[in-house]
């Protein structure tokens, strides 16, 4: 007995958030050369339903996190650059946190704590923000 295989299809994410749609419109327009982001291309790429991404775009421009550049063309608005983030760890005197130009000396482990308490939920999707 023979078994017809079918070629797997692309399948995107089961949920889709509206923090993933907006990071899709960074990296198509942030891209080498710069993509166009439309509805029709951020749903090819993220591999989901054009409605889902219809409907989470029209949120980003109801909030003022993009704006349409052109018809049916959207980019981020207020978009910061990224800078360098490092730290350092010595003993007995705490930890430096360096980001950009500004630093912080000699944090206590319960500061550590306390400081990644306070942004992890950032980290991991738990934003204010209505994306």
């Amino acid at each position: 007995m023979s078994q017809i295989i079918k070629p797997a299809g692309r399948r995107g994410p089961t949920q889709l958030t509206g923090r993933a749609v907006w990071q899709c419109i960074v990296d198509l327009t942030g891209s080498n050369p710069p993509r166009s982001a439309s509805k029709k291309i951020i749903a090819d790429v993220l591999g989901v339903d054009f409605k889902l991404v219809d409907d989470h775009v029209d949120k980003l421009l109801h909030c003022g996190e993009v704006r349409k550049i052109m018809p049916g063309h959207y980019e981020v608005t207020n978009l910061r650059p990224d800078r360098p983030v490092s730290t350092t760890s010595v003993h007995g005197a705490g930890v430096t946190v360096e980001v950009g130009d500004q630093v912080i000396n000699g944090l206590s482990q319960r500061e550590i704590i306390s400081l990644v308490r306070g942004i992890s939920g950032y980290a991991w999707g738990g934003l204010t923000d209505p994306l």
